[in-house]
């Protein structure tokens, strides 16, 4: 994933710059500040994660107020699959909002086998 954001920013022409910060880590324990991100961007990782939760709760906490989350996922079209999770759209929109995501800027819309999710800090 990171070659491939990598390969982008060079196609588009952004540089690494102090207003891009490029992390690879465990997004249940994000090594960095509270309220230091103006957004983050999680691609197709969602289902993927062990304790989903706790990841969402660790990129809330680093979010500043305002701050903008928009991720992708795969939907529980799938089955579960080994160590995946594959959550509903109510599933999803629970876990966003119960960690203080604000419920009227928050949007999950289904694109077939996967979802987008749009919200704000």
């Amino acid at each position: 994933m990171l070659g491939m954001l990598k390969k982008q920013l060079d196609i588009q022409k952004i540089s690494n710059s102090e207003n891009l910060v490029i992390i690879r880590g465990n997004a249940e324990s994000i090594p960095l500040i509270d309220n230091c991100l103006d957004a983050v961007y999680v691609g197709a990782a969602i289902h993927c994660w062990e304790n989903p939760r706790k990841a969402i709760e660790e990129i809330y906490r680093v979010l500043k107020k305002g701050g903008k989350l928009f991720a992708t996922t795969f939907t529980d079209f799938f089955p579960n699959l080994n160590r995946l999770v594959f959550m509903s759209n109510e599933e999803l929109r629970e876990i966003f909002a119960g960690v203080g995501f604000q419920k009227q800027s928050l949007e999950i819309k289904s694109e077939g086998v996967y979802v987008t999710i749009r919200c704000v800090k």
